[in-house]
């Protein structure tokens, strides 16, 4: 996951995972369905490097977080949620890495908002 993101996209994901595992919950991270909407929304030149592109997409996802003895401490089984996201992508700055899986980096990422599909 660090090899393909960002220093900001990197450490707001990585924020969520440690604040988790510190309260030994577990979230489903089952995606149903996904990414649909793929949505370009704009191109910026910058300075010192690649253009970067910001897109927006959504996802069905289930909203189901455990505790550690397994018990639902937010969401359900059964609650499939449509989450919309926004993603600033470049290309990767080392691209000579030989185990880079895409070309591309995620510089920044944000849930800007979800809601029930069912």
């Amino acid at each position: 996951l660090q090899k393909h993101c960002g220093d900001a996209a990197f450490a707001a994901v990585n924020a969520s995972i440690k604040a988790r595992r510190q309260q030994k919950f577990t979230l489903d991270t089952g995606i149903l369905a996904g990414p649909n909407e793929l949505e370009l929304k704009g191109a910026k030149l910058m300075e010192n490097g690649p253009p970067c592109f910001i897109w927006t997409f959504n996802t069905q996802q289930v909203n189901c977080l455990r505790d550690s003895s397994g018990e639902i401490v937010e969401g359900d089984v059964d609650d499939i949620r449509t989450v919309h996201y926004a993603m600033a992508v470049t290309k990767h700055p080392n691209l000579d890495e030989a185990d880079l899986e895409y070309p591309w980096q995620v510089s920044e990422l944000a849930i800007l908002g979800n809601q029930p599909c069912w």
